[in-house]
């Protein structure tokens, strides 16, 4: 009897250390969990309750319930800015080069500004998934100037880690980007690229082509972009400003990638054409992140 106490006891003990442990690994920390969304517990009454009637007799087999754990924790969520809020998580520089505005016309939006000749700048913010979702966010050229030179681009990327601006690195990232024409009235073009380390001798040029109407080249008018994943399926879609309204979204390409990381921040880019040496800004606004199962 004593024995048979003992390894009721040493299993119990068992089986609460691998239950802590379980909310261990799959809590978020404080860091991760984004303002206004409410997280499930993965371990609480439900699971002590599972537990308990697990262990039963001594003759019971273990058995674990990761796969349940996870999908109680990992539910269907929205992240959204509006870029309203100043510490709402987004990298500041302080030489001005980007961070939050209000723009002249009252819009409170997210910028990026280059000054310099192929000046690569990558941002990302605090909006994560992990698995598939759904991410949006409008653009616009800010500069009122035609470009001097052709090649432009900016536009919204998704990242396996965290980008420092000022220091980018890592990779694989993939990004949508508009690519904008010297010549004034000139349509811009669509560039989907793959960075497997954030340089520009790493840059594949997935596809790029003639976006038709579907983008503007004009200044202070939005441009929408979208990138949606389903599983390793990368989908690629573009929508301009019209009126006080946008165009239906246009679907332009897909990429599938069988090693595309589980996990992805959502981000930005600008990237300044090469022989330029002026300064151009670009605008942000309406992060829309959909994370889904």
């Amino acid at each position: 009897m004593k024995t048979q106490t003992r390894r009721r006891l040493v299993f119990l003990a068992w089986a609460g250390m691998g239950t802590l442990l379980m909310g261990a690994l799959l809590s978020p920390s404080a860091s991760q969990v984004l303002a206004g969304q409410a997280h499930a517990s993965p371990v609480g009454a439900h699971a002590a309750a599972r537990l308990a009637a697990d262990v039963g007799p001594l003759q019971a087999t273990p058995q674990a319930y990761l796969p349940i754990v996870w999908r109680q924790y990992f539910l269907d969520y929205t992240y959204q800015d509006d870029f309203s809020n100043p510490a709402s998580g987004w990298p500041v520089d302080t030489r001005s080069e980007y961070g939050y505005e209000q723009d002249a016309d009252g819009s409170q939006v997210y910028y990026i500004r280059s000054y310099y000749a192929s000046g690569h700048k990558f941002v990302s913010g605090p909006g994560f998934a992990i698995g598939n979702f759904d991410y949006q966010a409008e653009v616009r050229l800010a500069t009122t100037v035609q470009p001097l030179a052709p090649g432009d681009q900016y536009g919204i990327l998704i990242s396996p880690a965290p980008i420092d601006p000022n220091n980018a690195s890592g990779g694989p990232v993939y990004a949508l980007q508009v690519q904008l024409q010297s010549a004034a009235g000139q349509l811009p073009n669509y560039v989907v690229t793959k960075w497997t380390s954030l340089a520009e001798l790493h840059k594949t040029v997935l596809k790029q082509a003639g976006a038709a109407d579907w983008l503007t080249n004009l200044p202070k008018f939005w441009n929408r972009l979208r990138i949606v994943r389903s599983g390793n399926q990368l989908d690629f879609y573009i929508s301009r400003q019209k009126g006080a309204s946008f165009t239906p979204w246009q679907h332009v390409f897909l990429y599938a990638e069988p090693t595309l990381p589980e996990q992805l921040y959502v981000g930005f880019l600008v990237d300044h054409a090469e022989g330029s040496s002026y300064l151009i800004e670009f605008q942000f606004d309406n992060v829309f992140l959909h994370v889904y199962q």
